[in-house]
């Protein structure tokens, strides 16, 4: 016989649920389904759910708005092709990785202090504009197809995961960043918004931008190899630690490495 699938929930004392978790359902409700049903969580009525955990279960659709109380919301694994987070002004965690976004609107969700949208197709990523009380701490979009991202002057930002993009611009401003990497990309510029207007160089037939970083203070990692980046600043990084910078378009780099570099791989052309 087999096991008995249980999912668990919390509620309030008035008996209504404001967490669950589906997960332990996991591929056995696609199985039960069949291949060409379209999957959707049963949430209907639970508005008063804060917390929900529908990880794996290979879910076509997601509809949320009904759910304006919504703080953590974890949708790893599944088909998803649309997230409409309109309705969850509350959103303080996303995980969406491993679907099949290809965009992101977070523009009414001041509120998140993490999120993850790994590997999906994304190509649109759109943040609520940065304010003083901007709780973002954590963004990893990795492995996706985004082509340009503009960060602005978020507060909080302590880590950056853009790996594996198609970025040729990035914006960052963030000033307690201690994490950051953009290896993998196509990228000519990486600025902050003090310096946008970074000079450019040539090699043959293609331009490339300079790449000044006047880093933040607080940056101990900086991943960008595997790029175009032909001119590097790291005057302002006095806490830099792990710097991987190799396979770009050396034209002028600072030498040597710095001894209070713990980690470094220089830049090579190969």
């Amino acid at each position: 016989m087999a096991e008995p699938t249980v999912t668990t929930g919390t509620c309030t004392r008035a008996g209504r649920l404001v967490a669950v978790d589906l997960t332990p359902v996991g591929p056995r409700l696609r199985w039960a389904a069949g291949d060409t049903t379209r999957l959707s969580p049963p949430i209907a009525g639970l508005d008063a759910l804060e917390e929900l955990d529908c990880t794996g279960l290979d879910l076509d659709d997601l509809d949320v708005r009904l759910l304006g109380r919504l703080r953590v919301l974890r949708c790893a694994d599944n088909r998803l092709r649309e997230l409409d987070l309109v309705a969850s002004p509350s959103l303080q965690v996303l995980d969406c990785a491993r679907n099949q976004l290809m965009v992101l609107d977070l523009r009414n969700n001041p509120s998140l202090r993490e999120v993850t949208c790994v590997d999906n197709g994304l190509g649109l990523l759109v943040l609520a504009d940065p304010h003083p009380g901007d709780r973002l701490e954590v963004l990893d979009v990795s492995h996706n197809q985004l082509m340009v991202l503009d960060l602005g002057d978020r507060p909080r930002l302590r880590v950056a995961r853009v790996a594996h993009n198609a970025l040729a611009r990035a914006w960052l401003g963030a000033r307690p960043l201690r994490e950051l990497d953009l290896s993998r990309n196509d990228l000519d510029r990486v600025s902050s918004p003090a310096r946008r207007r970074s000079s450019a160089c040539t090699s043959g037939a293609t331009a490339f931008a300079a790449c000044e970083l006047p880093a933040p203070a607080a940056l101990r990692e900086l991943r960008f190899h595997g790029n175009y980046v032909a001119e590097l600043d790291l005057r302002g990084a006095i806490s830099l630690e792990v710097l991987d910078a190799h396979r770009n378009q050396p034209r002028r780099w600072p030498c040597p490495p710095s001894p209070r570099w713990s980690s470094s791989t220089w830049p090579t052309t190969a």
